[in-house]
């Protein structure tokens, strides 16, 4: 079997790494998902001594008087008792303080209820898919959804409680199993990124993602016996940037990230009758919905960027303000015709009279789409040159995202801290000072420096987009050559260097 992936150094360390399956696995699925083996007997023990505490049994559920329910605990504190039973006892007092015991009762009752449950585009509806060896499989496809009017219309609070319900439900399916087979299955998730896009990194879309990977990770423990995210686009780089630090180091090694070629990974443990088409199945029929979200029928439509005329001769600063901790400056723009000049710059005080310092410059393009990480606080300028032309004025559409990149200690199970992300390091460069129009260099554009890391970008330069997906500091991407008739110099190229992009290893 070969995959496909984001350069197999890049996703080394999250792609799948449990080879080592028993060799009396009697399907082709042990090569790629963790071994379901049976507690040792210490471990029993363990777990045994932890049902016996007075502390454990006065606030535990039916479901947790087992010993293979109440390992979930211990594993996700590597076996230190105390501490698996701090976090035991601080989940089910969080279970009470906010009515989750009740909650596949109460939330039924919610007016949109079945609106959302058949809008979602998942396979939570579908209780009867199972790998060969018996762990539930659950797909989404999160891509397809439109996250502002499903915002728009219900509360972020309530949208959680939407998350948790499916939890519940999936932990019951997980207790189900355990009793009727006598050992934990865990879940294998499928995450579909088909149609992920830059309205995806709506904020408060974003902010939902983000409680809900905290609340999972304090309350579900182990729930996650593999996930495969697929089909990923190029945006998902910028988007796994902002999230990545919201997992523990345990949760990102079962992710599996592939960009194509995982059908016949998945067929060696689900049959093909219970995988969607779109994931190299038969069904039809497992995960429908998505769309535009709105319970009136009547289609929403979302305008998204700001328009701006650039006149001539002029220059187009917008300013971007940025406090203390690790920041995400993402943008996209276009030039309704010819071309503009497009850069970044970086001043600490934000005053006029102090030179700038570029952090990366594109030189002169038609349409361009780019993030950075901002590490310290200032003033960021995202800046429209215009200058050079002295006959025609731009019009441009933009649009500019903002996100503060946030970790939090209580995560680190393991004591090692936060997980690194898997993209490479860019490259060092030397930082420039502002030029005049007339000679500025195009050298060394997406330069690297201390103010800001380059994350990704990808160009369209007269119509050409870059099929490469390349981090800023590699790569060579061309530039346009000048499309106004009062101009007649043509801008220099990129020096030739290491590009990170998209293979097919099949």
């Amino acid at each position: 079997m070969s995959n496909s992936s984001i350069s197999s150094s890049d996703f080394e360390s999250i792609t799948s790494n449990e080879e080592s399956s028993s060799e009396s696995s009697e399907y082709l699925g042990k090569k790629y998902l963790p071994e379901l083996k049976d507690l040792t007997d210490e471990q029993k023990e363990m777990c045994r001594e932890m049902l016996e505490r007075e502390d454990v049994r006065s606030v535990m559920r039916e479901m947790d008087n087992n010993i293979y329910m109440i390992s979930r605990w211990l594993i996700a504190r590597n076996w230190d008792m105390e501490k698996a039973v701090e976090m035991f006892i601080n989940t089910m007092n969080w279970r009470e303080e906010n009515n989750i015991n009740t909650l596949l009762e109460d939330l039924q009752e919610h007016p949109k209820f079945e609106i959302l449950r058949d809008y979602w585009p998942s396979s939570q509806a579908h209780r009867d898919i199972l790998t060969h060896d018996g762990s539930p499989v659950f797909y989404e496809r999160v891509g397809m959804t439109d996250p502002k009017s499903v915002l728009n219309d219900i509360p972020l609070e309530e949208l959680i409680s939407f998350h948790l319900y499916d939890q519940e439900l999936r932990e019951k399916q997980i207790y189900d199993l355990c009793i009727e087979r006598g050992y934990y299955t865990g879940a294998i998730f499928v995450q579909d990124l088909t149609g992920l896009g830059w309205k995806h990194m709506y904020k408060p879309a974003l902010n939902l993602l983000q409680k809900s990977t905290y609340m999972d990770a304090d309350n579900y423990p182990e729930l996650i016996r593999k996930l495969y995210i697929v089909n990923c686009p190029h945006v998902f780089q910028i988007i796994w940037k902002i999230i990545s630090p919201w997992f523990d180091k345990k949760s990102l090694e079962k992710m599996s990230i592939i960009t194509s070629g995982y059908e016949d990974e998945l067929l060696s443990f689900i049959d093909a009758d219970k995988l969607p088409d779109f994931l190299g199945g038969n069904s039809t029929d497992i995960v429908t919905g998505g769309g535009v979200y709105d319970d009136r029928g009547k289609k929403i439509k979302i305008k998204k960027g700001k328009k701006k005329e650039v006149a001539r001769g002029e220059i187009f600063k917008l300013p971007l303000e940025i406090g203390e901790g690790n920041t995400v400056i993402s943008w996209m723009f276009n030039v309704n015709q010819y071309d503009i000049g497009f850069r970044v710059e970086y001043n600490k005080h934000g005053d006029d009279d102090d030179e700038p310092e570029i952090l990366q410059d594109e030189g002169r393009i038609t349409q361009h789409e780019g993030s950075i990480e901002a590490v310290e606080p200032g003033f960021y300028y995202l800046v429209f040159d215009n200058s050079y032309s002295w006959t025609r004025k731009k019009n441009i559409k933009y649009y500019n995202f903002i996100h503060h990149i946030e970790t939090r200690n209580s995560l680190e199970h393991s004591g090692e801290g936060i997980y690194p992300s898997p993209f490479k390091k860019t490259r060092k460069s030397k930082r420039r000072r502002k030029k005049s129009s007339a000679d500025r260099s195009t050298d060394d554009a997406n330069a690297d420096s201390p103010r800001s890391k380059s994350v990704q970008t990808s160009s369209r330069k007269n119509g050409s987009h870059s099929k490469k997906l390349s981090l800023p500091g590699f790569g060579r991407h061309k530039r346009s050559s000048s499309t106004d008739d009062e101009s007649g110099k043509k801008q220099k190229k990129h020096k030739r260097s290491k590009s990170i992009h998209i293979t097919d290893e099949g």
